[in-house]
């Protein structure tokens, strides 16, 4: 009885988890609208690459430039590693505003950027200098050659367009005159272009295997760009999708619920996307399974750090308040093989940041009345108190008590039966040698 109780609280524990229905109850619509986003194989990472332009402007004159992804796929690796260093660069440090712009911002410039530029943007060119890293001058003119290369003798317009800012780069990095006005200009060759990298190194991701040098690129690349990831767009989904179709997710924004397991603070190698460290996150997520994922994050918000023992697992308070729960997004990655207690496994592996808690968020180190009050109301899911436990004991010690009274009972009652049935036979004189009956086999009242 106190094994079946025992089973009994685990399985209502498993019960209260809400994504435990999302399977059963969730919107067929959007389930199938999500399959079908899913199943874009071509599609790595859900930000547009045609810009947002002011109102006013010609859309028509400014298609997306489609040629990116053959002209990065004729490009060598050190090529596409060295371009991935220069246009992060570019793409971190060119934040266009949204409102509030500058009284001479052009109005060809895109407008669907985050809105961290200073109001104050200078206008003078010298001011705008940019420091240029990644590819040389002798390399852009390989690409600018690669480019006439797959474009071919009849070069759309847009094209030629794009070769004649090749040229123009070429010049200014030898004479060190780059602008951030140029690259803004530039902006619609350029972005396409990093996202075609960035679909080049996912492609060279070895699934299923320990981490290896063919990660390496999307890895870092993916880390470095944690900030381009958007909640609006990202895909609630569980462990076991991610298991069984690994190459349908790899690439798409996904959204992970769960609560950390283990932190460990990582030493990044050397890179050329500007990653010094990095976090990696054993997260059990909310499906309802006991299978972790593996979230790889640039940072941690303060409340997570506080909380962690010296071992890199949460404290006890912690889990038992739920303190240890993130909301996170990220992209998947790949399956990681690692070992757990029933042996070999695998986890999947995602890249992103922690949406909650955010940064601001510290532990609270003691318990006050309005933690406590919170603490009864709301009853935790990762553990139970010592009151419950307390509880637990004294049912199961009442169900011992009480069995062992009724087995007591059952075994007095009979051996009282089986006494009066003794009794019975010595009254009637009971005598099995009187039965002198015999029944011949052959007869027909043989049985």
């Amino acid at each position: 009885m106190a094994v079946a109780f025992a089973l009994v609280v685990v399985v209502m524990r498993q019960a209260r988890q809400p994504g435990m229905y999302e399977v059963f109850f969730a919107d067929p619509q959007s389930t199938v609208n999500e399959n079908a986003a899913a199943s874009q194989a071509g599609h790595v990472m859900r930000v547009p690459l045609k810009a947002t332009l002011p109102a006013g402007s010609n859309t028509d004159s400014n298609p997306t430039w489609t040629l990116a992804p053959q002209w990065v796929e004729r490009m060598d690796l050190e090529l596409q590693r060295d371009w991935v260093a220069s246009l992060l660069s570019i793409e971190s440090t060119l934040r266009l505003p949204s409102a509030d712009r500058p009284s001479d911002w052009p109005a060809d410039w895109p407008a669907d950027w985050p809105a961290d530029w200073p109001a104050d943007w200078p206008a003078d060119d010298e001011k705008q200098s940019f420091l240029w890293r990644g590819v040389t001058t002798d390399q852009v003119e390989q690409s600018a050659e690669i480019l006439r290369g797959v474009s071919g003798t009849d070069a759309p317009p847009q094209t030629i367009g794009v070769l004649e800012q090749l040229e123009q780069l070429a010049s200014d990095i030898e004479s060190e005159t780059v602008t951030r006005a140029n690259l803004v200009k530039w902006s619609r060759w350029w972005r396409p272009t990093l996202e075609a990298l960035d679909q080049a190194a996912l492609s060279r991701v070895k699934d299923g295997t320990f981490w290896s040098g063919d990660d390496s690129d999307a890895f870092y690349l993916q880390l470095a760009r944690v900030d381009q990831l958007g909640t609006s767009h990202a895909i609630g989904i569980g462990t076991v999708q991610l298991l069984q179709q690994p190459d349908v997710y790899r690439g798409h924004e996904l959204r992970l619920n769960g609560h950390v397991k283990l932190a460990e603070r990582i030493t990044a190698k050397a890179n050329r996307c500007g990653i010094d460290e990095y976090w990696k996150l054993w997260v059990l997520p909310d499906d309802g399974g006991v299978r972790p994922m593996i979230l790889i994050t640039p940072t941690i918000p303060q409340s997570i750090r506080l909380m962690l023992q010296p071992d890199g697992t949460p404290s006890r308070q912690a889990s038992m308040s739920q303190q240890d729960r993130v909301v996170a997004v990220g992209r998947f990655m790949k399956r990681l093989p690692y070992r757990s207690s029933v042996g070999a496994d695998i986890a999947p592996v995602l890249i992103g940041r922690i949406e909650w808690p955010n940064t601001n968020d510290v532990l609270v180190a003691t318990e006050t009345p309005e933690l406590s009050a919170q603490t009864k109301a709301e009853k935790p899911i990762a553990g139970l108190t010592r009151f419950d436990w307390g509880g637990i004991l004294i049912a199961i010690t009442t169900g011992v008590v009480l069995a062992f009274v009724l087995m007591n009972r059952a075994a007095k009652e009979a051996q009282r039966t089986r006494q009066m049935r003794q009794a019975s036979h010595q009254l009637t004189g009971f005598d099995a040698a009187r039965l002198n009956v015999t029944l011949d086999v052959n007869s027909e009242d043989a049985p």
